[in-house]
């Protein structure tokens, strides 16, 4: 790579979208060298505003901000507001910016970025938020309720409610994989199949992985527990993973009668507890419950039940905020790794702790 600044370039596109036409121009360059994307256009009166992102878009000392510029020509050139950045981050929120502005009915405008809230709320990753924004006597654009990002603000439309945050329940009845279930594509491809209230999970790791199979949900709160129940016995590792990404993840599984805790930093996979010999058959199908109990967003608990209601606990906490991976946090969810054989499920719930 070489030393020019970061640029935003223009180009008119075809009828369809799909072609460029004509030549590119420049918009902006980032002369101060804090970082510049996650740019959206807008055109109100006479100027066309570019509102961008800058600064750390990610990870734990992310400082992501929103600046303007405008122009009275599309093609510019762009004049930068000198009290940039118009949004940042404070006491509420850690970071924000990447956004692109919405408007209701009545004409006001919102702003719709994602965020990272501070302390043990960073754990939940980036998370949408709303801020009103107004265009000033100035003609520059501001946030209506100052440049501190904050997490309460009346809401946009009358005769709406603030929910209270959502539990997880999947039975696996459907006949559709729930749109809320995630997996880390470039890392191996899962085969999942759903039938008569079971979930088959199997795969392989692509080239270069380190791990299995991760079937994810996003954590909405800091304090939480992820639970399961595991119907089947084989060789391969089945149960309950906190996934960072293929090298960095916590799991606690259960192979042939044998439950395993473990962890693994940077490839490297360190045993956490000595193995725990379920009274069990070491194939077939007997039901073992496991849960993943979450606190403050990186304090772990591992537990197994043998009826769904004496729980066990594994090991004492385990304190790792190191699987948190730059752009992205760790994630709860179901892990196969093996060979051959597969992880049957029979449900998975995530009950937030409030």
């Amino acid at each position: 790579m070489d030393d020019r600044p970061i640029e935003l370039l223009g180009c008119k596109l075809s009828a369809d979208g799909l072609r460029l036409e004509g030549e590119p121009f420049s918009l902006l360059k980032d002369e101060e060298r804090r970082g510049m994307e996650g740019q959206h256009w807008l055109k109100l009166g006479d100027y066309y505003y570019l509102i961008y992102s800058v600064n750390g878009c990610c990870g734990p000392k992310s400082d992501y901000a929103v600046s303007v510029a405008r122009s009275k020509s599309l093609q510019g050139p762009y004049e930068k507001y000198e009290g940039n950045p118009i949004l940042h981050g404070g006491d509420e929120i850690q970071s924000c910016g990447h956004g692109t502005v919405t408007t209701t009915p009545d004409g006001r405008m919102y702003y719709l970025c994602h965020a990272y809230f501070p302390g043990e709320d960073f754990f939940m990753g980036r998370q949408p938020i709303l801020q009103e924004l107004v265009l000033g006597d100035d003609a520059w654009l501001h946030f209506k309720d100052g440049e501190t990002a904050s997490t309460e603000h009346p809401l946009p439309l009358a005769g709406q409610v603030q929910q209270p945050l959502p539990d997880f329940y999947d039975d696996f009845t459907s006949d559709r994989l729930r749109v809320e279930w995630t997996w880390n594509y470039p890392f191996a491809t899962p085969h999942i199949q759903l039938f008569g209230g079971r979930l088959s999970l199997s795969g392989e790791p692509k080239a270069d992985a380190g791990a299995g199979t991760a079937l994810c949900l996003r954590p909405v709160a800091a304090d939480y527990t992820f639970e399961t129940v595991l119907l089947n016995q084989n060789e391969a590792r089945k149960g309950i993973t906190m996934y960072g990404d293929d090298r960095n993840l916590l799991s606690i599984t259960c192979r042939n009668n044998q439950l395993e805790l473990s962890l693994r930093k940077d490839g490297k996979e360190t045993p956490l507890a000595a193995p725990v010999i379920l009274p069990i058959p070491e194939r077939g199908e007997t039901p073992v419950y496991l849960r993943l109990q979450v606190k403050a967003g990186c304090q772990y608990a591992f537990f197994y039940s043998l009826n769904g209601k004496d729980w066990t606990q594994i090991k004492q906490q385990v304190q790792n905020a190191d699987l948190v991976q730059w752009d992205r946090v760790a994630r709860p969810g179901l892990y196969y790794e093996g060979k051959t054989g597969e992880a049957l499920f029979e449900y998975a719930l995530m009950r937030n702790q409030q």
